[in-house]
């Protein structure tokens, strides 16, 4: 798994919305995607069933990446 389908795959789960409420509760600089909690343990548990060690170190490093840069819009939307 790449990290740009794991963020495909968050991507698909947010709530509209969502995003710009977490964003003004919480007030601080940070990217909101809009995935509640419990879509986002089920989602990371299947990928730690899924990938091994090195695969999930992989997939950490390449989403690290993306939140470094800020690019947390579906990756689709950047091939475009």
């Amino acid at each position: 798994m790449t990290a740009d389908q794991a963020l495909e795959a968050l991507h698909a789960l947010a709530v509209p919305g969502r995003a710009d409420g977490a964003k003004a509760y919480h007030k601080a600089a940070r990217v909101y995607l809009g995935v509640p909690n419990p879509e986002i343990n089920d989602l990371t548990k299947e990928w730690r069933q899924s990938l091994d060690v090195d695969q999930r170190v992989d997939l950490a490093r390449g989403a690290g990446h993306y939140l470094a840069m800020d690019q947390t819009e579906p990756p689709q939307a950047r091939r475009s």
